[in-house]
């Protein structure tokens, strides 16, 4: 079956496959791998800009509350997520290690 890439609308050649992600409410999509490598990068910097934003705002917000932009808390908050992107490969590996135990064979492992 030929399936065309959602973003650049690329046929696929025989034998080449499209990376396939699932979104909430909108269903399957399939990519070509420069727009998929495209879109887990642009994931990746939202996703950081994210935390880079939550970390910049409890640092003002604890300013304007007479601290410190050093205060336990925003420190602890950004120590917080930088944890746990940090244990997010060794987390998809355990599923990846378990689905091989019990013989079934791991579909794809996010990083």
């Amino acid at each position: 079956m030929s399936r065309k890439c959602h973003r650049c609308g690329v046929q696929a050649l025989e034998g080449q496959t499209f990376a396939f992600e699932r979104y909430p409410l909108l269903g399957e999509r399939a990519y070509c791998p420069g727009c998929h490598r495209r879109f887990l990068t642009r994931l990746e910097i939202l996703s950081l800009g994210f935390w880079i934003i939550i970390a910049v705002v409890a640092a003002i917000r604890s300013q304007q509350h007479g601290g410190s932009p050093w205060d336990p808390l925003p420190v602890q908050f950004t120590l917080l997520l930088g944890f746990a992107w940090l244990v997010t490969f060794p987390h998809q590996l355990g599923h990846a290690l378990v689905a091989t135990a019990v013989l079934v064979t791991p579909r794809k492992v996010d990083s």
